[in-house]
Formats: structure tokens, C-alpha cells, sequence
């Protein structure tokens, strides 16, 4: 590949001709672990259902960052396809710095419970309840994460002081 190529991949943004973002964010299966209709290893490509983001960046030739700041969420693609999707529910330090970011209220399919919507509000008690014990708990001066690993991807549910959810992030447990 010669230069010209090379710098032209990095610079260029395959969304551009995506249409526009859906009005509701698309459940998030826990069972089939794919949100809507992607899942994770797919390409880049699959996620123009979701319309353009408000950001498409690139951290290297090879990853690449959308973040959808109306719906609440950010998605990332690696060498191996679709490989992170965070959710911003609630009052983060963390969270990215667009104007246009709101919380996002993700609807949850696919658990033994019939669908459940995070939100701000929603407490440890019940992502226990909804998702069985955690797999790991760790906590420090600022928030305590609650980590599940289910069917090859890890949830971890980030939550606040009072104990509320403000970040929910979901990867291959062998992240690309």
C-alpha cells in the first residue's frame, strides 16, 4: 500500500454518508449480546443503521470512536470489528464532552426478567436483581463498579457514590 493510501484511510470518515441517527436507541440483547441488530466482531459498516454520529475519531489507523451524544452512548471499532459500547447514564467525570450529550436510557432484553430500562435511577440492588451476583466488585473514593461476564463479553455497571448507575460498558472478554 503506498503512502498516499495509507494517509488517506487514516484520515477519512466512513460515515459521512450515513443517513440520520434513529429517534430511539435499539434494545440491547444480554442474552444474544448484540444491540440491535449489531454484534460484537462486526464491521464498522453494520452500524449505519444507528445513522451518523456525532463523532466519528479515529485513535489510529485501526480504532476508531462513534459517539452518539443524543442517544448516550459511544461505540467503538477495533482491528476485529465492533469492540466497546458505553452507555452515559448518569453524572460522570469520564463522560465525553459534547454539548449534545444527553443520558441515555437503555432498554435491557433478554434476561429473566422481562425488559428493564437503566436509567439514573436505577440502583445496585436491582442490576443484582436483574443480573445476578456480580462477578467482581470493586470500589474506591468515587465509584463502585460492578463487573459480569456473560456468553464471552464483560458488563461492567459504574456506579456512583449513592449508588446509582451512571456508566454502563460492555466488551469482548478478549477485547480486539
Amino acid at each position: 500500500m503506498g503512502l498516499r493510501r495509507w494517509l488517506a484511510g487514516w484520515g477519512s470518515d466512513p460515515t459521512q454518508g450515513w443517513g440520520p441517527q434513529m429517534a430511539e436507541l435499539p434494545p440491547c440483547d444480554v442474552w444474544t449480546m448484540w444491540f440491535g441488530t449489531l454484534g460484537f466482531g462486526a464491521p464498522l459498516e453494520s452500524a449505519s443503521f444507528l445513522g451518523r454520529p456525532d463523532w466519528f475519531r479515529r485513535r489510529n489507523r485501526r480504532y476508531a470512536e462513534l459517539l452518539y451524544a443524543a442517544g448516550g452512548f459511544q461505540m467503538d471499532f477495533g482491528p476485529g470489528g465492533f469492540c466497546y459500547l458505553a452507555f452515559f447514564i448518569g453524572e460522570d467525570l469520564f463522560a465525553p464532552d459534547h454539548p449534545r450529550l444527553r443520558f441515555a436510557q437503555p432498554r435491557v432484553t433478554g434476561c429473566e426478567v422481562p425488559e428493564v430500562v437503566l436509567s439514573c435511577e436505577t440502583s445496585a440492588q436491582e442490576i443484582l436483581r436483574v443480573f445476578g451476583e456480580a462477578d467482581e466488585k470493586d470500589t474506591d473514593d468515587i465509584e463502585t463498579i460492578l463487573t459480569h461476564r456473560r456468553r464471552g463479553i464483560t458488563m461492567e455497571f459504574e456506579l456512583n457514590l449513592e449508588g446509582r448507575l451512571k456508566r454502563w460498558n460492555l466488551f469482548p472478554a478478549e477485547r480486539t
